[in-house]
């Protein structure tokens, strides 16, 4: 099959690195599967943007000044341009199949594809307008209505949708969308870039880490990750333990935060700080821990799959996470992880230690988590799941 993806992440080598770094590990699997899978990032980068020239310096005053109300229809006159783009992209690609990911204001693509009759099999990983309308804390002017509208369309006119979690493909059988047109695939790991051995014994070196147990983490986004959690219970553990240290990889607000809150002393020493490191470089962090971390908030709608869950696990890392929908799903507590409450920091805390003392255990529930990823989640497993979606609509329009 021919297959043309159209992404509209915005960052793809910041905020956005997770969805972009998923979407490279499938399109490499339909592709190893024996078809022909590009992939078009469609949005403008911010390095695209970057320099001292005049023109530049004049653009970002003026974004700065009049982002609050042109930030929506900026978003949709784009169309306008994608609409020819995306017309030339895919009679080039000749396209048997458009995978597009759904994204906020986004209508060129659709139209285009009914015009060269391509059927679509929409990407939904997440409710975009709902999380626009109710997440998003920023203090830009945001129209009615436009939103969920442009969003329920590119719903109707796909054949097929692959979402993330359960809890997504509820979302839209309850907002109209038949359940046998929606499949769920989650997220997942390449275990040939995520794996054991990766000599993590360097990162340890590179911060003077000799015989203490590394408690990891590693989060992005702010306000997702459960950083007060986790800076609780590091507080909490670092009174306790004299042999256990802490690796933190991410940059941005959450590294500010981490900074803030605990005394020099103990970032020299016993909480070590990686700031952003690029994705490449990643595996290598977390086969420097020996216990990982993923303390996800709880919340009344929880719909994300956690793609550094299936990193770490797929390390062979002894993993306690927090026990919210799709993460309880995958962790077997006490099998292939420790899952505790995610408002008990006393149960984290007692399960972390334990696995602080047992190396044995560490060792036995880390291969358990890689042969859980190795025979679930994997790219090129998601991508058959993929294929055979794809199979599907082709077969129906013959």
């Amino acid at each position: 099959m021919k297959i043309t993806y159209f992404s509209y992440l915005y960052d793809i080598k910041g905020v956005s690195a997770g969805s972009a770094n998923k979407a490279i590990g499938f399109i490499r699997g339909l592709n190893a599967n024996g078809h022909k899978a590009n992939i078009f990032w469609r949005m403008d980068q911010p390095e695209d943007y970057e320099g001292e020239s005049v023109r530049l310096q004049v653009r970002q005053k003026l974004k700065t000044r009049f982002s609050r109300i042109v930030h929506d229809p900026k978003r949709i006159l784009k169309n306008i341009l994608y609409l020819v783009e995306e017309q030339k992209i895919l009679r080039r690609e000749k396209s048997q199949v458009l995978f597009l990911r759904n994204e906020l204001y986004i209508f060129s693509a659709g139209l285009v594809a009914k015009w060269m009759h391509i059927p679509i099999v929409l990407e939904v990983d997440s409710p975009t307008a709902w999380e626009y309308r109710f997440r998003s804390g920023r203090n830009i002017f945001k129209l009615p209505i436009l939103p969920e509208w442009i969003e329920r369309w590119n719903w109707k006119i796909s054949r097929s949708i692959i979402t993330i979690s359960d809890v997504l493909k509820k979302y839209l059988v309850e907002e109209g969308i038949p359940e046998d047109k929606i499949t769920v695939i989650p997220n997942g790991a390449d275990p040939e870039v995520f794996k054991p051995g990766l000599v993590g014994d360097c990162i340890r070196s590179r911060f003077g880490i000799r015989n203490q147990v590394v408690i990891g983490w590693a989060g992005s986004l702010y306000g997702w990750s459960g950083l007060e959690r986790l800076l609780e219970m590091t507080r909490r553990m670092l009174r306790m333990r004299d042999d256990v240290v802490f690796l933190f990889i991410g940059g941005g607000k959450n590294r500010k935060i981490m900074e803030s809150t605990f005394a020099p002393s103990d970032l020299d020493n016993r909480i070590f700080l990686t700031g952003t490191v690029p994705y490449y470089e990643i595996p290598r962090y977390i086969d420097a821990m020996d216990i990982v971390i993923v303390p996800y908030p709880k919340l009344d709608f929880w719909y994300p799959s956690s793609m550094k869950l299936f990193e770490c696990m797929s390390s062979a890392k002894a993993v306690v996470a927090s026990s919210v929908e799709q993460v309880k799903d995958i962790i077997v507590d006490g099998k292939n992880g420790f899952l505790f409450d995610p408002e008990n920091i006393d149960e984290c805390v007692r399960k972390v230690l334990l696995l602080a003392d047992d190396p044995k255990l560490r060792k036995k529930m880390g291969q358990a988590a890689r042969k859980t990823v190795m025979e679930k989640y994997t790219w090129i497993g998601h991508a058959r799941k993929m294929e055979e979606v794809f199979l599907k609509v082709l077969t129906c329009l013959a």
